[in-house]
């Protein structure tokens, strides 16, 4: 459930709210105004993202290292779908044909 909360509020009970994000791990989304201005989450959410993202970096720095090519997502995923096209069962009536 997302949890948006204006900064005001946030400052006057600002320890429960740390503790909400910390026991229910889910982030609590701070405003100013309406406008998105931060985001809190607990510290094991933190760690769980930190570690996630040293692992993401990892893989990139193997696949760099052994000189695998490199192309921006957009070229990744036209290439996908056009994969997932060439795999798309025939429909019933042209595979009678063959």
């Amino acid at each position: 459930m997302t949890r948006i909360m204006g900064v005001t509020k946030a400052r006057v009970s600002f320890t429960e709210v740390v503790n909400e994000a910390d026991n229910h791990g889910e982030p609590i989304y701070l405003t100013n105004f309406n406008e998105p201005r931060a985001v809190l989450i607990g510290y094991k959410a933190w760690e769980v993202l930190v570690e996630r993202l040293e692992d993401l970096e990892d893989a990139v720095a193997f696949h760099v290292r052994r000189g695998e090519p490199s192309r921006s997502i957009e070229e990744f995923l036209v290439e996908l779908e056009e994969e997932e096209n060439d795999k798309a069962p025939l429909p019933a009536a042209a595979s009678a044909i063959s």
